[in-house]
Order: C-alpha cells, then sequence, then structure tokens
C-alpha cells in the first residue's frame, strides 16, 4: 500500500512552485502495470532570495498560479516503464499599477524507468529501488521569449533538459521512508526579443528529496513529510551588445502530505509545500502551493 501512496505524489509532484525546476517524473512504485493521475495545485509566490538578502511581497505585488497536471506511467516490462506528465498552467501577476494573467501548457515531462532493486525476498534493511532517465521538452514559453512586462505568459523553462535519478523506498510495518536523488542537464539555446538574440546556457542542476510516513493500520490513511533542496548552476548569458553570468539559485521545499485508499486501485491526497522554512536559499523565487491529487491503477 505504501508504494501505491507514494505514486500518486511521485505522478503529480513539483507543480508551479518549484522555482529552481524539478523533473516531475511518472514512476510507478508498486506492481501496477499502468497508473493514471491528475493532480491539481494551488501557489502563491510570497518573497524571493535576491543577492542583498530576502524579500516578503506585500500588497502591490501578487503572484499566484493554478495547474492542472495530467500524469500516467506504465509497465513495458518486469522491470522496465515509461512515464509522462503534462501541465496545464494558468498565472496572475499584479505589481504595482500593472496586472495581467494569462493560461497556457507547461513543459512535457517524458521518463523511463528501471528497477534497479526489485523486492526478491524479505531484507529489514535492503530498500526498493529505481533508476530512471528523463527529458524536459520545452512545450510551455519562458521569461526569456515572453513579449509581456509581466511575464504572465511564462509556463516553462523554454530549455530542453536531459537527466538521470534514482529512487529508494523502504517500509516497516507501519513505518515508510524514502530518498531521491536527480542531476540534470539543461541545453544551451538562443531566443530573440527586441530583435536582439541572446544566447543562454543554463548548464546543471539537481535535486534530492527525504521522505517518511506513517500508515494508520488497515485504513487506508498516510500521512508523512517530505524536506528537499533544489539547486540550479550558474546562466551564462551572450549577445552581441552584453555578456553576462546569473549566479546559481537554490530553494529548499518542505512539504507535509496526506492519502487515503479508497480501494485497492484509487487515492486521494492533498499536500502543502513552503520553501520559506528552511535554508538557504538564493536567488529564487520563495513559494507556498497546495495541491490535490487522484490516481487510478491497472492491475498487471
Amino acid at each position: 500500500m505504501f508504494s501505491f501512496f507514494l505514486e500518486a505524489f511521485l505522478l503529480v509532484a513539483g507543480g508551479p512552485c518549484c522555482s529552481a525546476g524539478s523533473a516531475n517524473v511518472s514512476l510507478l512504485t508498486s506492481d501496477a502495470k499502468a497508473q493514471v493521475s491528475l493532480g491539481l495545485s494551488g501557489a502563491w509566490i510570497v518573497g524571493s532570495t535576491p543577492e542583498s538578502g530576502p524579500t516578503f511581497f506585500y500588497d502591490q505585488t501578487s503572484e499566484t498560479s493554478g495547474t492542472s497536471s495530467f500524469s500516467g506511467a506504465i509497465s513495458v516490462s518486469e522491470r522496465f516503464q515509461l512515464g509522462a506528465n503534462l501541465p496545464l498552467i494558468w498565472r496572475s501577476v499584479e505589481r504595482s499599477q500593472n496586472r495581467a494573467s494569462s493560461t497556457g501548457i507547461g513543459d512535457l515531462k517524458l521518463n523511463l524507468g528501471y528497477e534497479v532493486l526489485p523486492e526478491l525476498y524479505y531484507s529489514a534493511w535492503r530498500p526498493k529501488g529505481f533508476l530512471y532517465f528523463f527529458t524536459q521538452i520545452p512545450t510551455g514559453s519562458s521569461k526569456n521569449e515572453s513579449a509581456s512586462f509581466l511575464h504572465e505568459d511564462a509556463f516553462g523553462r523554454g530549455f530542453f533538459a536531459l537527466g538521470l535519478g534514482t529512487l529508494f523506498l523502504k517500509r516497516w510495518k507501519n513505518i515508510d521512508a524514502s530518498a531521491s536523488f536527480e542531476i540534470r542537464y539543461s541545453i544551451p539555446r538562443s531566443f530573440e526579443q527586441n530583435s536582439i538574440e541572446t544566447r543562454y546556457s543554463p548548464g546543471f542542476g539537481g535535486s534530492s528529496s527525504f521522505a517518511a510516513g506513517y500508515t494508520f493500520g488497515r485504513s487506508g490513511f498516510r500521512t508523512g513529510l517530505r524536506v528537499g533542496p533544489n539547486i540550479e548552476g550558474p546562466e551564462e548569458y551572450r549577445s552581441d551588445f552584453f555578456s553576462g553570468e546569473r549566479s546559481y539559485r537554490m530553494v529548499w521545499d518542505t512539504s507535509a502530505e496526506a492519502t487515503y485508499s479508497v480501494s485497492g486501485n484509487t487515492s486521494i491526497g492533498i499536500s502543502y509545500s513552503d520553501q520559506t522554512l528552511l535554508g538557504p536559499t538564493k536567488n529564487t523565487d520563495l513559494t507556498r502551493a497546495v495541491a490535490m491529487s487522484f490516481s487510478y491503477s491497472w492491475d498487471r
């Protein structure tokens, strides 16, 4: 049951709140043949952490977003699986007397997973483990190509990305734990704004996540906590008129989650995440978000 709970959050994790970027992989962790999920989330930016120090927004600045995330994963062999995640995003931005909102699709994520440590026998310490490769396709427009002053139509990062990640999970009776690690590389790309072409080289980024949870007997109800950093390396930019480098970005995600298994194949969940609780953070927005998920799986 823990594996089914974890799938519900892996399939819709991230949403619009992850300022530094996230893979949002769709990964089966149980023995299901396939699973589809719908995630609904709302996020609001409450501050930022520039070089000068943390700044929290007040009445004159507001940025909120809502995301509908459609995800799915399917097992193609005993250990291999394929997954996809595509978000639909609504954003509203208000600064001083300027206000605008827009709706569009975000970046498409595709992943290939492989179960490197299957549970073939009982062990008190050996975890279940997965290795996954993923790509992020910039189907959503980014700030670098937005013609709006408020960038309310920026729904993605704007770069193709390739990455590698691992996931390990273990359960002891009613207590469970998991850990994931990921590294990604964003491919340089040129954008044109105001007839000026600028080439951006974002380079490497990475993230990790550590979680623990408790399942209340056979009630089908689980609660858990999750924490982890998300880092993007320095980004170089160059044109015929200027060049420079943006410093690395870092943010810590802390979330509380609850999931209820309606049946053996259906689960619903809710989570709250906050990027203001832990640090250090650097050169990024600080976001709070609430997310809901609905997942259905098919047995092998």
